[in-house]
């Protein structure tokens, strides 16, 4: 019993190894995004109206 892995030890090491890959992908777009002054402005500028946007929102309620 000692050796065999549980259902939720699979799904923990299936989870785990998900996890890393989608860390990686986001690493790796991270990257590229730093990496490149037009998508740094782009994503900058996008997230930073996404922010006054929310921000006017949640202002903005009575």
């Amino acid at each position: 019993m000692e050796g065999e892995p549980t259902a939720m030890t699979a799904f923990l090491t299936d989870l785990t190894a998900a996890f890393t890959e989608i860390l990686s992908c986001v690493t790796e777009a991270a990257t590229t995004i730093v990496g490149s002054p037009f998508l740094l402005f782009t994503v900058i500028f996008l997230f930073a109206g996404g922010v006054i946007g929310i921000m006017g929102r949640i202002l903005s309620r009575n």
